[in-house]
């Protein structure tokens, strides 16, 4: 008699059959993030543009407000890193000067896209920009540069990040466009560090489908006024 491969092949059909449905499920929350973020995009870019405007206006507000209480360590860098706002986001950036007069040094993100790699610039009242990867505004020759975790250790520079969004939750869980930049950048720091996410009001929701490498806000700052996510560290 020939020895038999009927229980082989069931035996690594078995085994195969785990391997494709955490598969389907990676495929099934891609999905799931893709049609969340279509529907964000959509409610923000309904927003018109008179209220986006005056939004636009309480939130810099809110934040200049909040950041002139927030209480830092003693060893912490009075720096916070903004953003130049692109497709829709709320506009921070003409915050910058007032922070600046007020003693912070600030800092803008400059993206890699080849590389998928971010790092922190600083930034002054005459620096001269020109147009980095996805079209965001960077500084042409920077102040200063926050070393990136994935490369030469940890940043020291920036304390505060005001992190932009397309969704948050109430617990200060974010979701972005999928690229994962503020979330490698935010995970790999180890020193104290204050997360704000800003966002339109119609941008907080109930629920995101998030993952464990997702990183969570300390505070949401919308047009309605700042919100703790987390307990003050």
């Amino acid at each position: 008699m020939h020895p038999s491969n009927e229980g082989v092949g069931t035996t690594e059909e078995a085994q195969d059959r785990p391997v494709a449905q955490n598969r389907e499920r990676d495929e099934d929350a891609v999905a799931a993030k893709q049609a969340v973020r279509a529907s964000l995009v959509h409610l923000r870019q309904a927003l018109p543009p008179d209220e986006r405007v005056r939004a636009d206006v309480e939130i810099r507000r809110a934040l200049v407000a909040f950041l002139g209480e927030l209480r830092l360590p003693d060893d912490a860098e009075c720096s916070v890193a903004l953003y130049r706002a692109v497709r829709g986001e709320v506009d921070v950036w003409p915050a910058a000067d007032e922070l600046r007069r007020r003693g912070w040094r600030v800092y803008v993100p400059r993206v890699d896209g080849t590389a998928r790699t971010m790092a922190f610039v600083e930034t002054a009242v005459d620096t001269r920009w020109v147009r980095g990867a996805y079209g965001i505004p960077e500084p042409d020759s920077p102040v200063g540069t926050a070393s990136s975790p994935a490369s030469s250790g940890p940043c020291s520079a920036v304390t505060v990040y005001v992190v932009p969004g397309l969704g948050f939750t109430a617990r200060g869980e974010r979701i972005g466009y999928g690229g994962g930049y503020y979330d490698r950048w935010l995970g790999g720091q180890t020193g104290w560090t204050y997360r704000i996410g800003v966002a339109y009001a119609c941008q907080v929701v109930d629920v995101l489908p998030v993952e464990s490498t997702d990183v969570r806000m300390d505070c949401l700052i919308t047009e309605r006024g700042v919100a703790l996510c987390r307990p003050s560290r």
